[in-house]
């Protein structure tokens, strides 16, 4: 199964929040959830589709939340040797931008070729993310912007 296609697993990054916070990297496509609140964010992954948990080994913590997730009816296994054995293989990785939700802008009319993308539909649908619009004209910080290429 390839990364980003519909057919591969959701892949929940389940390390301790102290370890996630001084993390570099995640596994690419993977979403961070804590451990210690399984029950509150299961009912957010989509149905039918396998999850694979991971932590920094592939070891307690992950394995304990497969089982949970397993007990509560979800398809799903951890990463055996967790982030250390996925980026020893070599295998796709992306930077970690924070334990903080991400926050997406985007103009109050988007064009929709530019929020038709399903991955980034997948993102926002993910509770810990917000949208925020930004009204036309306006740019950084609130300034009015001139904009080059008008729509």
């Amino acid at each position: 199964m390839r990364l980003g296609t519909d057919a591969a697993p959701i892949i929940v990054d389940v390390r301790r929040e102290t370890d996630f916070a001084g993390a570099d990297t995640l596994v690419a496509d993977a979403f961070h959830c804590s451990p210690d609140n399984v029950e509150e964010w299961r009912t957010e992954l989509s149905g039918g589709r396998q999850v694979v948990t991971y932590c920094i080994h592939g070891e307690a913590v992950s394995q304990g939340v497969a089982a949970a997730l397993r007990l509560m009816g979800v398809e799903a296994d951890f990463l055996e040797g967790g982030i250390a054995g996925w980026t020893e293989q070599g295998m796709p990785t992306r930077r970690n931008i924070g334990a903080t939700p991400s926050k997406w802008v985007t103009r109050e009319h988007p064009k929709i070729d530019r929020i038709a993308c399903p991955w980034l539909i997948r993102r926002l649908h993910r509770s810990q993310h917000g949208v925020h619009l930004r009204s036309e004209g306006s740019g950084r910080c609130g300034r009015r912007t001139h904009r080059r290429n008008p729509l």
